[in-house]
């Protein structure tokens, strides 16, 4: 829009607002959006005013102009509400798509579903794969991604769903890994018998261990491993010389 000095004929045109391609949109807009080859009439790419915005917001380019929106950001300036649907806290083995989907549902600040909205993933820690690390919202305003784990045994992951243009971001956290912890064993009682022998007996919790490790303080109170005995075991005989009974 031009402006006309207090007093004079001379109209001033600001470059700011040229329109050399005639497209209702301001040069220097469509290259700071679009890049450098857009604005001009003699430019490489030529925007349509009436095309929807790549944002996939349902409003057109001209529109987001108008509205003094990012054509590019889908949420048009405002932060998301994302939620955990299902695939948190999941371990499998190594090297192994794990058996759920990690599924992220996205809302508006009204809690309204929101279709097609776009979410970036990512792995903030640990090692694994992602596919896709990118995906929109469907009908339901759900995305969802496979993660395959670490081939280290043991290793834990993190990925962050993330969504919004910043300082208008939201995200949510998946904590997953190749293998679940055993759960420790409850109820751990120890006799000491009159031959100096030992037996304990303890509840297993847990179906994925491997051993269980048998510890006893040595003569300096440091606890010591004196052996080990098989997954699934609920007792063991201590010799009096510090050696399981086979």
């Amino acid at each position: 829009m031009g402006s006309r000095p207090p007093g004079s004929n001379t109209v001033l045109l600001r470059a700011a607002e040229l329109d050399t391609d005639h497209n209702g949109l301001p040069d220097d807009w469509e290259r700071f959006y679009f890049g450098s080859g857009y604005g001009s009439a003699g430019g490489e790419q030529h925007l349509h005013g009436n095309d929807l915005a790549p944002a996939g917001n349902g409003l057109t380019i001209l529109q987001c102009y108008q509205q003094g929106l990012d054509p590019n950001d889908y949420y048009k300036g405002q932060a998301p509400v994302l939620g955990i649907v299902g695939g948190d806290s999941q371990f499998g083995a190594p090297n192994t798509q794990l058996p759920q989907a990690l599924v992220v549902e996205v809302r508006d600040q009204a809690g309204n579903l929101l279709h097609s909205a776009p979410v970036n993933f990512a792995i903030t820690a640990g090692d694994g794969q992602l596919f896709p690390s990118f995906g929109r919202t469907d009908g339901n305003g759900r995305v969802s991604v496979t993660f395959t784990t670490s081939p280290d045994i043991g290793a834990a992951s993190v990925v962050t769903a993330t969504a919004g243009s910043i300082p208008h971001q939201a995200s949510v956290a998946f904590h997953v890994g190749n293998q679940q912890p055993p759960t420790p064993p409850s109820g751990v009682t120890v006799v000491q018998n009159a031959d100096g022998s030992i037996d304990m007996t303890w509840a297993d919790n847990s179906d994925n261990e491997t051993d269980f490790a048998i510890q006893l303080r040595n003569a300096f109170g440091e606890w010591e491993t004196i052996g080990s005995v098989p997954a699934n075991t609920t007792s063991v005989h201590i010799n009096p010389d510090r050696t399981i009974a086979q």
